[in-house]
Order: structure tokens, then C-alpha cells, then sequence
């Protein structure tokens, strides 16, 4: 029923350098840097996310010779991982992009709870121009927001982050407002 959801999240940030550590014997790590809206339910979850990665992921990418890239994802995790993602796009150190997940359509879903809404998860490189847009319909209400998350697997030493910062800035976040009861 009711309550309050999000229908916009939107941030912008840098691609970091390369992680000075070349990949090691022990495996190399996964590093992901989003922003996105969850959605928590009985017996999982669900994530709508534009994501830069820097690895091998179930998107694509490279254990031996990884690369920064960028990826619109849909991710529901309910006893088993399901994702979908679009091929990945290769994006370079200090390239500027802007991440941003939205409602599209209000007219099939319910203003009142949230559910049954396309969302349009999408992302361009400002630098460059590449971008993409994927939509995804879901039936479920995203009542939490991520300005900026770093999700990282196989790290094992400090120098396989990146030797520069990300900053993420210029978000924003939308609420449609508290549903009607």
C-alpha cells in the first residue's frame, strides 16, 4: 500500500585512474561506484542503477586486462541473483558522467504506491557523447535511495582502488510526494 517512493535519482561524476596494482595472482578485483533506487520486499531485493565498473562483472569486462565502463542495470536478488544489463560501454580516466534513473510512465503506474512503473535507467559520458538508455518495466515500490555507492569484491590490497577520488555531485532525487492512504 501507501507511503512514499522515489520516481528520480540523478548524479554526476569523474572516472577515476586506472587502480595502480596490476592484477594479481589472487584475482582482480570487481569495483563498482552507482547511484540508484532499492526496493526491499519480502524475500529480497531490487536495485535499478547506472553503473561504472572496473573488472570482469556478469555484464562483461576483463580479468586480465580490466577497464573502467559504464552499464544500466536491473538487479533482483529474491533467492537467486537475477540482472539485467545492456553490453557495457568503455569509458576513460576523467571522462565526466552523469548517472540517472526515472519514472517514464505515470499513466500505467500507481501514483498512489509506486508499483508497476517503467523506470528508464540510463547514463552518458559528457566527455565523449556515448551514452544509453534501457527501460525496465517492474512491479516493485523503490522506497530507498542511493546518491553514491562503492561496492567492491576481490580487494585485497589498498592499490587496487583507484589512485584518484571519485566525487560524485550534482544529485538529485525526486519523491512524488506521500501516497494518498
Amino acid at each position: 500500500g501507501g507511503g512514499v517512493w522515489w520516481n528520480q535519482t540523478s548524479s554526476t561524476w569523474v572516472v577515476p585512474n586506472n587502480p595502480p596494482a596490476a592484477p594479481t595472482n589472487l584475482s582482480t578485483p570487481l569495483l563498482y561506484f552507482y547511484n540508484g533506487i532499492a526496493s526491499y520486499f519480502s524475500g529480497g531485493a531490487a536495485i535499478l542503477q547506472p553503473v561504472l565498473q572496473w573488472g570482469l562483472s556478469p555484464a562483461g569486462g576483463s580479468s586480465t586486462n580490466p577497464f573502467w565502463a559504464m552499464g544500466s542495470w536491473y538487479v533482483v536478488s529474491n533467492g537467486s541473483n537475477q540482472y539485467a544489463a545492456p553490453p557495457i560501454t568503455q569509458v576513460y580516466p576523467g571522462d565526466t558522467v552523469v548517472g540517472t534513473v526515472s519514472v517514464l510512465d505515470t499513466v500505467e503506474c500507481s501514483l498512489a504506491d509506486g508499483t508497476g512503473c517503467t523506470y528508464a535507467v540510463s547514463w552518458v559520458d559528457t566527455t565523449t557523447g556515448s551514452s544509453s538508455t534501457i527501460e525496465y518495466e517492474t512491479p516493485y515500490k523503490y522506497t530507498v535511495a542511493f546518491p553514491a555507492v562503492l561496492e567492491a569484491y576481490d580487494v585485497y590490497y589498498c592499490n587496487e582502488y583507484p589512485s584518484s577520488p571519485v566525487t560524485f555531485f550534482g544529485t538529485t532525487q525526486s519523491l512524488p510526494g506521500p501516497s494518498v492512504a
